[in-house]
């Protein structure tokens, strides 16, 4: 895989950085993302006169890169960490379809299709699915939608986004899930 990173660009590599560190379940500091990153990629993310320091500018500038493309990989910021998007959660696999040995390695250290599977579990289980699945979405409560997204009324608001944006990673996979979850957003999203 490294040879192949010639041909990725920086915002990829940072998108490998915080994949293997665990992004799909939270945000990644960007030191951590800084490291990973160098010893993925150590003449990509160096100063020039001193390539044994990681030039944190490039990490940054990389970062922001990744949250704009199109689709955008990464979102977050430098403030609160990066996570993968849904999007950026598919480019992975296909990557780890590409070399297993390399990206796959960090998703079974974290065991994060076991936890998707575990959460797909759990949501299957709320009020919110059950009348779901019953036709009856005009039934769904607040309550309903805070036990299946897990949020309340004293989440900060970036949190509140940090958790939609793991359930989103969550259900990406599941049709049904996928389009309960796009209309609870739409109808509580906003909501506390």
């Amino acid at each position: 895989m490294k040879n192949d990173l010639i041909q990725l660009g920086n915002p990829h590599i940072v998108t490998i950085a915080a994949a293997k560190l665990g992004s799909l379940r939270e945000p990644i500091d960007i030191e951590d993302i800084a490291i990973e990153a160098f010893d993925i990629a150590p003449t990509r993310f160096c100063w020039k006169k001193c390539p044994d320091r990681i030039d944190l500018r490039t990490i940054y500038d990389s970062l922001k890169d990744a949250t704009r493309l199109d689709p955008p990989l990464l979102k977050g910021g430098a403030r609160r960490g990066y996570m993968l998007t849904p999007e950026g959660k598919a480019w992975i696999e296909q990557i780890d379809d590409l070399d297993r040995t390399h990206i796959a390695e960090s998703i079974r250290r974290f065991s994060q299709h076991e936890w998707f599977e575990v959460e797909r579990i759990r949501l299957k289980r709320t009020e919110a699915y059950k009348k779901w699945n019953l036709s009856q979405k005009e039934g769904i409560s607040l309550r309903d939608f805070q036990e299946f997204a897990r949020v309340n009324d004293y989440f900060p608001e970036h949190l509140r986004q940090q958790r939609f944006l793991r359930l989103k990673n969550v259900v990406h996979d599941d049709e049904d899930l996928d389009a309960l979850l796009e209309y609870l957003l739409s109808e509580f999203g906003g909501a506390t």
